[in-house]
């Protein structure tokens, strides 16, 4: 309420002087403890308030809460259904379409024409990564799994008591 409030104060009477400082004593009044500022005007101005018109607050709410609930109905409803018109849009879209993978397949092929019974030369090993941090750390987790695997308990017998 305070922050409402103080937004149309600030509009009207924010020229006065001392307004700034007036504000923050009224803060730390209603802050401190020993003043117990929050409860004189929870007694004085709220309570009285709320109590009067306790019957309409919850009506109001609870027809609040109703046409809330509806409006996220009647949003859901329209979104599934504007989703679904799109997917089947975009599916029907994508069934349509000539395959690529084919169409590039039969023109190597009839480019090639004989020479597609000879298989293509393999290409050079891919380049190993960088020396960066993440691979540093991936290296030696995997160093770490190795040895974790070769790795022994010690037999009972070898183990000493103190």
């Amino acid at each position: 309420m305070l922050t409402v409030l103080e937004r149309f104060g600030d509009l009207f009477i924010s020229w006065l002087p001392m307004y700034s400082e007036a504000k923050l004593a009224f803060v730390i009044y209603l802050w401190y403890p020993k003043t117990k500022g929050t409860s004189y005007v929870y007694e004085t101005l709220l309570r009285p308030f709320v109590s009067e018109h306790e019957t309409d607050i919850d009506q109001k709410l609870h027809s609040l809460r109703a046409r809330v609930w509806d409006l996220a109905i009647f949003y859901w409803q329209n979104c599934t259904e504007v989703g679904q018109s799109k997917l089947f849009e975009v599916l029907g879209h994508l069934f349509s379409q000539p395959s690529k993978a084919t169409d590039k397949k039969n023109a190597l092929i009839e480019l090639q024409g004989d020479s597609s019974k000879q298989r293509p030369k393999p290409s050079a090993p891919p380049l190993p990564p960088p020396n960066t941090f993440a691979t540093f750390f991936s290296r030696s987790h995997k160093r770490r799994q190795s040895i974790a695997k070769t790795w022994t308990p010690p037999s009972p017998e070898s183990v000493t008591s103190y």
